[in-house]
């Protein structure tokens, strides 16, 4: 995560958090006072203009996980507590075709091989549609183990509530039990500002100028191309999630994790014109 003097930056994986760190990166540290200031704190002499923290992957139950800079809602350090967050939320049907097409999952199985092979024979060449049972696999067993829900909740789903909520575990269940209409849904979810990705360069030229940077500093993010991470990613230009997906395949995903794309469009983050079943609701979009 970043911690910058006016708000946490959350980076929940494949919503575009590579470009987001870079652009706050820039506009708190490239200024001439974020420069000074750079060289000062490294002297003991000040606060830095910025702080990256890195935290143990607790997204994940599995031992020997390095720690990287998705830190969730639950590691924000207690004296930072009071300032605003912000994270980037993305269309959960395009987010796993990211996450599919980018391929860590391949060359670093979460499970050892062995354990993974039993379950998908063929792995690490999965289809698409093996792939989001993988994503449930994960869930089931190393992201809230023994989480006894019905209908189980879709691996994304899972994910979401693991990164931003105080309690995944008991949010999960009060959504899946009960239910929770979109103004609980909202109320469950810790004060978390959402951008969204599909229009991040405008939001997050927004989210900086309500926070009180300067429109001089920050009028380069509506120019600013994508930024890939360091490793890349195999997707290819103008490559469609929707081509990812038969109706019936559109149809399962959306029934798993139902939670999650009524918390998205509850939030005003979804793209809910492109939902089964909820066309209607496109104004939320």
């Amino acid at each position: 995560m970043l911690i910058t003097p006016d708000f946490v930056l959350l980076n929940f994986p494949k919503t575009g958090s590579s470009f987001t760190r870079q652009v706050v990166k820039t506009v708190y540290g490239g200024s001439p006072g974020g420069r000074l200031k750079r060289g000062l704190a490294k002297a003991g002499l000040c606060e830095p203009p910025f702080r990256e923290l890195f935290f143990p992957n607790i997204r994940l139950r599995v031992d020997g996980l390095q720690e990287d800079q998705h830190g969730t809602y639950r590691q924000i350090p207690g004296v930072f507590r009071r300032l605003p967050v912000v994270a980037v939320a993305r269309n959960p049907f395009d987010r796993y075709v990211s996450k599919y097409k980018f391929r860590y999952w391949q060359s670093r199985p979460i499970p050892s091989l062995e354990e993974v092979r039993r379950v998908f024979p063929g792995f690490p060449d999965l289809s698409f549609e093996q792939f989001l049972d993988y994503e449930d696999f994960l869930s089931s067993r190393y992201r809230i183990p023994g989480l006894a829900l019905n209908p189980t909740p879709g691996g994304q789903t899972v994910e979401f509530a693991m990164m931003f909520f105080t309690d995944p575990s008991g949010f999960l269940k009060a959504a899946s039990g009960t239910g929770l209409d979109q103004d609980g849904l909202i109320k469950a979810l810790p004060p978390i500002r959402f951008l969204r990705m599909e229009r991040l360069n405008r939001d997050l030229y927004n989210f900086l100028e309500d926070a009180g940077v300067s429109r001089r500093r920050i009028r380069f993010i509506l120019q600013t191309d994508r930024i890939q991470p360091p490793e890349g990613t195999s997707r290819k230009p103008g490559d469609r999630w929707q081509d990812y997906y038969s109706p019936a395949l559109l149809e399962k995903v959306y029934r798993k994790d139902r939670i999650l794309f009524d918390l998205l469009g509850a939030l005003g983050v979804g793209e809910p014109e492109s939902w089964p079943g909820n066309r209607e609701t496109s104004g939320h979009g």
